[in-house]
């Protein structure tokens, strides 16, 4: 996600335990989780990326809308997700 630009960051917080339920049944298991900050232009090509490296059948997926934060943190986040080179 990062060499592709496609991300700006990618946090990855190992070890969660997921409880959920799948195929009837409740499941529980360790699970890795990623928080990947991009911009609106880019959610789809990283939500594909995401499903053609996933393992899972239906990996989590979801978009949270930035409704605000520090202008020069967000300004960091466009410019590592739009440009071609540093």
């Amino acid at each position: 996600m990062i060499e592709k630009r496609l991300a700006a960051c990618v946090n990855i917080f190992p070890n969660m335990v997921s409880i959920y339920s799948w195929q009837g049944a409740t499941e529980e298991g360790n699970e890795t989780a990623m928080l990947i900050k991009t911009v609106n232009t880019r959610v789809d090509e990283v939500l594909t990326t995401l499903k053609q490296l996933h393992p899972y059948d239906v990996p989590a997926r979801l978009i949270l809308p930035v409704i605000g934060g520090g202008e020069d943190f967000l300004r960091w986040i466009v410019a590592g997700s739009t440009q071609t080179d540093c």
